[in-house]
């Protein structure tokens, strides 16, 4: 991979930078503007710039117009005050031409086009709502929320209401609406998501309702020995030959309420109170002596059953409430478009949705050409945050291009965040399909102890294996930028050492968290 430079980076096609934090992307983006402009002659309303918020459009537009305003003075002067600026007046030796191009871009300022992703999509909407089908006056809705409520409300009155007794009580926990609602808003608003295992419904009930049936035959019988013959079972547990460690007499004395509270339903239930398998022949039969014998009591076979089927039970319940997430997916999916529809309501995710199944379409073409004509140049700033459905709008504009340009800057080690909505293998289709693939090689930000170390600790390891788990994800090593303002950390009078690793021991007792 290349190092970037600034004057030989290409000004059509398809290329990918690649940018550490703190390496200046809106440098880098600042500066191909203004080449843009003096050597292409541009328009400032015709170089598409987007970004992923609005305090990042914001920024971007005033670094954008600075940089513009900055290079109209120099080249008004004829001098340069950086390496930059001395190239740049003696590529273009005539300065009252480029000054006067500058002038104009800063004119026609207040049309520049910088956008996020969501403000370019709604722009296009309704400008092309003839070819994308978008209504003039569909309200844009910000919070999706209280109709993704109702379709959790219905799906759960459809699936469970009309659901055994049995598994109800075992779903009501995992099947609550606040839960469920997560679940869309994580996972909804991404087409094309594979959702892995593919299970079979039929199979799954079928399996169930017999699954069902045996365990509530065994609870039957448990119940009727319990009542039964409760007084020998509880002298059974007392046994002189049980370790009373395991089986300690307060302890036998909770146990027996315990399961006197359990069996007091005659129907089943799947939630047994914590210690219900020390009645089991297994954990009796593990708690004898040495030399012993343990106590004998057909309850404690027909427990040791039960347990065991009710494992078997919930194993086939989670089963059949992933199939039901599953299918609350696609419901939702069908669901919140027809009610949106109803509603005449677009989200900003639906932008996205339309403008690419409008580019996808078979008049797609035309719309694609219609915003090249308008946007021959495209940077797409913070890429490593571009789901799927973004770059298939972007690609599918710029497809066909010959003189148009497109680029895409980011950092290729943080489209591991998915989170932000980022997906890695969007980055490492985009890297396969540029023509070009650059890394901007010097850190502004941090001090260059800091960039030594990480360049140390990145590079040895990637000799053994690639931090980032992916061959198209490379790690580069950056260079400290040479600047003169740079001042040194000292904490306590002390210079710490720039890269500290701590390691933490877990408190005893704790389980791992996830």
């Amino acid at each position: 991979m290349s190092s970037f430079n600034i004057f030989t980076a290409p000004l059509e096609g398809t290329h990918l930078i690649d940018a550490s934090a703190g390496t200046g992307k809106t440098h880098t983006i600042s500066d191909l503007v203004l080449r843009l402009l003096i050597e292409k002659n541009v328009p400032i309303s015709s170089i598409l710039v987007v970004t992923y918020t609005e305090a990042a459009t914001k920024e971007l537009r005033e670094k954008v117009r600075n940089k513009i305003l900055e290079a109209h003075a120099i080249f008004q002067r004829g001098r340069g005050e950086t390496p930059f600026y001395e190239k740049l007046l003696r590529d273009h030796p005539n300065h009252q031409h480029v000054s006067r191009v500058l002038r104009e871009a800063l004119r026609g300022f207040d049309e520049a086009a910088v956008f996020t992703i969501h403000g370019f999509c709604q722009r296009i909407l309704w400008e092309h709502n003839l070819e994308t089908g978008t209504l003039f006056d569909t309200e844009l809705v910000v919070d999706e929320r209280p109709l993704l409520q109702e379709i959790v409300e219905d799906f759960i009155r459809c699936n469970l209401y009309g659901a055994s007794q049995l598994f109800v009580m075992y779903a009501v926990r995992l099947m609550q609406v606040k839960m469920l609602l997560g679940l869309l808003q994580r996972y909804g608003n991404k087409p094309g998501l594979k959702i892995m295992p593919d299970l079979f419904p039929a199979a799954i009930v079928e399996e169930l309702a017999a699954a069902e049936q045996a365990f509530t035959e065994k609870y039957r019988a448990l119940r009727i020995c319990w009542h039964t013959d409760r007084q020998d079972i509880r002298e059974c547990l007392y046994h002189p030959d049980l370790n009373k460690n395991k089986y300690r007499p307060d302890s036998v004395s909770h146990w027996m309420s315990a399961m006197d509270g359990m069996l007091v339903s005659e129907g089943p239930i799947v939630d047994f109170f914590e210690q219900f398998d020390k009645f089991t022949t297994a954990a009796i039969n593990a708690a004898v002596k040495q030399g012993g014998s343990p106590p004998e009591h057909s309850f404690f076979r027909l427990a040791q059953d039960l347990s065991e089927s009710r494992k078997q039970l919930v194993g086939i319940y989670d089963q059949y409430l992933i199939f039901l997430k599953k299918e609350l997916l696609a419901f939702a999916g069908r669901q919140l478009l027809d009610r949106k529809q109803t509603l005449n309501l677009h989200s900003f995710d639906d932008l996205l949705l339309y403008l690419r199944n409008s580019l996808l379409s078979d008049s797609g073409s035309q719309l694609a050409a219609a915003i090249r004509k308008k946007y021959p140049v495209a940077m797409i700033d913070e890429f490593q945050d571009t789901d799927v459905v973004q770059y298939q709008i972007f690609e599918r504009i710029y497809r066909n291009g010959r003189d148009e340009l497109l680029m895409f800057i980011g950092d290729p080690k943080q489209s591991i965040y998915s989170f932000r909505g980022a997906d890695i293998f969007t980055y490492i289709m985009a890297a396969r399909h540029a023509r070009s693939h650059s890394t901007l090689g010097e850190n502004w930000r941090s001090s260059p102890q800091l960039v030594n170390a990480v360049n140390t600790l990145f590079s040895r390891s990637q000799r053994v294996v690639n931090p980032f788990l992916f061959q198209e994800i490379e790690f580069t090593e950056v260079a400290p930028a040479d600047r003169a303002d740079r001042k040194e950390l000292i904490l306590n009078g002390l210079d710490p050492a720039p890269l500290q690793i701590w390691l933490l021991e877990r408190p005893s007792g704790q389980e791992k968290q996830i």
